[in-house]
């Protein structure tokens, strides 16, 4: 029977119990027992999954709201993509907080109270955003020289306006796509 999970286990020991939030010495010794583990789940009925009840985060609306932000950014073309730090995380978080609660005060969204009070006081600070990253696995890279310099959250809208520009239909210009030049600072 140990050879059927064997053939299951996908990646090093060590990968596995990360992903199941284990030690790799309790992995090993569930290996080993399995046998008796079976034993007990048909003889005494245990093994059964147990329901753990977890209070729902206050702030779970808004860690959803990144995370669905991350994959969305994640999944644009190079040229799109906004470089994820915890200073952008931060931001976006208190722009979730803000559009929750204004929709929550115009009726769209119904949050609970605890989740109003927790949201009124959450700041949105890049230490929370560290944390929020960490715990879900998201990573970003350093960005070094003149790119390492600039401000996204100001750049953003002109970004947007030039590449609405090229893309067509600003007052009325279009450009062809041969047309379109990447220019670097030598450009």
């Amino acid at each position: 029977m140990a050879k059927k999970y064997k053939c299951a286990i996908k990646g090093t020991k060590g990968d596995l119990a990360r992903k199941w939030c284990v030690s790799s010495s309790t992995l090993t010794r569930w290996v080993k027992d399995i046998p008796e583990m079976e034993r007990q789940v048909e003889q005494k009925g245990r093994g059964a999954k147990k329901t753990v009840l977890r209070k729902p985060d206050p702030l779970g609306r808004i860690k959803d709201g990144l995370a669905k932000f991350y994959e969305t950014n994640k999944n644009r073309t190079k040229h799109f993509k906004i470089p994820i730090t915890a200073r952008v995380l931060s931001v976006k978080a208190a722009t979730l907080r803000d559009e929750l609660l204004d929709m929550h005060k115009n009726n769209i969204v119904n949050l609970t109270d605890e989740e109003v009070e927790k949201m009124k006081n959450f700041q949105a600070s890049e230490s929370w955003a560290k944390k929020v990253a960490k715990d879900r696995g998201w990573k970003s890279k350093a960005l070094h020289g003149e790119a390492g310099g600039v401000d996204y959250e100001a750049a953003a809208p002109q970004i947007l306006l030039i590449r609405r520009t090229i893309h067509g239909n600003i007052d009325g210009r279009t450009y062809r796509r041969e047309n379109v030049y990447n220019m670097d600072e030598t450009g």
